[in-house]
C-alpha cells in the first residue's frame, strides 16, 4: 500500500508578532487621539477667551453708549445763511469735534451727558458759540451756527512794544497749563492768537483770544480746544 504524503504547513515568523503590531497601532492611535484631544482644548480655550473678550469689549460699548448721546447741526454765514462747508465744530475744553460736509452739516456721536459750549469756526469767519445740553441715550435739537464774517481789517494798526509780553506770556501758560512734570509734555500750538496783558494798577494778568487756543499734549496724544473771549 501507498504511503501518504503529508505536506505540513511552516508559519514564518514569531506568533507574538501579530498582538505586538496591534499593541503598537492601538499606542499610536491613542497617542494620535489625545494629541488632537489637546489641541481641540487648547483651541476652544482660545475660543472661550475671544468670546470673553468681545463680550466685555460689547458690555463696554453698549455702557459707553448708554451714558452718551449725538449732536447735529449745520453751520451757515450769519447773512446770507448759506452753508459753511468744510468748518470745524467742536465742543470747548474738550477733544471732541467734527468737520461740516459740503452742506455745512455735521454730527458729533458718543458724547458723553453734559452741558458744553459748541463751537464752530471757519476761515475769514468770527467763532459762534452755542451752549448745548447732552442727554444719554438721545439726539439733542439740531443746531445752527451761525458765523459772522471778520470782514477786512482797516485803518491804521498801532503796535505797541511791550517789554513784558514774553514774561506776561510764560505766567499765563504756568497758570494755564500749570508747572507739573506732566504738564512740561503740554505746549500751546497757537500762541499768537492769545493777547496777554499785565494790568499794573489791580495787579491782574489778562488773556484773551479772538480764535480757539489749542493745548497739545504729547504725553496723551490729545489736542483739546479751548475757547476763551
Amino acid at each position: 500500500m501507498a504511503k501518504r504524503k503529508t505536506k505540513q504547513l511552516h508559519l514564518s515568523g514569531s506568533p507574538s508578532a501579530r498582538p505586538d503590531a496591534i499593541a503598537s497601532s492601538f499606542f499610536l492611535a491613542m497617542t494620535a487621539l489625545l494629541f488632537a484631544s489637546e489641541t481641540l482644548s487648547l483651541l476652544l480655550m482660545r475660543f472661550l477667551r475671544l468670546a470673553f473678550f468681545l463680550t466685555c469689549c460689547l458690555a463696554f460699548t453698549l455702557a459707553a453708549q448708554a451714558q452718551s448721546g449725538r449732536i447735529t447741526g449745520v453751520v451757515q454765514d450769519s447773512v446770507t445763511h448759506e452753508p459753511l462747508p468744510f468748518s470745524s465744530v467742536f465742543l470747548a475744553n474738550t477733544t471732541l469735534g467734527a468737520t461740516t460736509n459740503e452742506n455745512g452739516a455735521f454730527t458729533l456721536e458718543r458724547v458723553p451727558k453734559g452741558n458744553y459750549d459748541l463751537v464752530g469756526s471757519y476761515v475769514g469767519y468770527r467763532l459762534s458759540k452755542q451752549s448745548i445740553t447732552v442727554t444719554a441715550g438721545a439726539t439733542a435739537p439740531a443746531v445752527t451756527l451761525r458765523l459772522a464774517s471778520a470782514g477786512p481789517q482797516l485803518g491804521e494798526v498801532v503796535v505797541k512794544a511791550d517789554a513784558h509780553q514774553e514774561d506776561n506770556y510764560r505766567k499765563f501758560t504756568d497758570l494755564f497749563v500749570g508747572r507739573t512734570a506732566f504738564s512740561k509734555q503740554c505746549r500751546i500750538t497757537n500762541p499768537g492768537e492769545v493777547d496777554v496783558d499785565f494790568n499794573d494798577t489791580t495787579k491782574t494778568l489778562t488773556a484773551t483770544a479772538d480764535n480757539y487756543v489749542q493745548v497739545e499734549n504729547k504725553a496723551l496724544g490729545y489736542r483739546p480746544k479751548y475757547f476763551r473771549r
